[in-house]
């Protein structure tokens, strides 16, 4: 399934500046054993091992990290939408199947919470977890 955004952000994005001349901050990658910097192609990821020495994990590595909350829904349960603290919510997204690979799930999703909907007004509460991110959130269906 895929989250689209509900709505745009509108906030003002403050930036790191040199306070004596009002000039943005560069962050820069910096090799230590080299003395140089180096660019983005030339950073990979690691993990560190028990003698200090880095162990390189390629892209592929990674992908194959046992991850079982990886692009995944967990419904927690389900409560009154008043019992939601509006001051809680972040961000408003529309849940749809993803590109045909998820239209199954979805369908099954979606008529789980029409059907509590209409016997009980409540709304799922949800865990999401999507690449590196993850979060709570409250859903509700509305019927086509």
């Amino acid at each position: 399934m895929q989250l689209y955004a509900a709505t745009e952000e509108h906030t003002v994005r403050l930036h790191e500046i040199h306070t004596a001349d009002g000039s943005r901050v560069q962050h820069r990658r910096f090799c230590a054993a080299e003395g140089r910097e180096i660019s983005n192609s030339e950073v990979g990821r690691g993990v560190a091992l028990p003698d200090g020495r880095m162990l390189p994990l390629s892209e592929d590595d990674l992908a194959r990290l046992p991850l079982p909350t990886k692009r995944t829904i967990t419904v927690m349960g389900f409560i009154d939408p008043q019992g939601v603290i509006p001051i809680s919510y972040d961000r408003p997204y529309y849940v749809a199947p993803a590109a045909g690979t998820a239209d199954r799930p979805y369908a099954l999703l979606r008529s789980l919470m029409l059907e509590r909907v209409q016997a009980s007004g409540e709304v799922c509460i949800e865990y999401v977890a999507c690449g590196a991110g993850a979060g709570s959130g409250a859903v509700g269906a509305a019927a086509d």
